[in-house]
């Protein structure tokens, strides 16, 4: 999903995937504190939250691999 927004705040994220709870977000300005408060709502509602950069396409993979709730054996 592009565009998300997380609780009343609106807490941005770029693109999500709510069903596996994993986002990537913007990366702001080292101390910015609305980009603290994102990230700490974001943890505290159990995704995973990171920028783009903090990301690989593995990682993701894996995560909504990992998360999807089907047995592979």
């Amino acid at each position: 999903m592009v565009g998300y927004e997380l609780g009343e705040q609106g807490w941005q994220a770029e693109i999500a995937w709510p069903d596996r709870l994993t986002a990537i977000v913007l990366s702001g300005s080292t101390g910015d504190p609305e980009t603290e408060d994102r990230d700490r709502a974001f943890g505290a509602a159990g995704w995973h939250a990171r920028t783009a950069r903090d990301w690989s396409a593995d990682d993701i993979a894996e995560l909504i691999e990992r998360t999807n709730g089907s047995a592979h054996g």
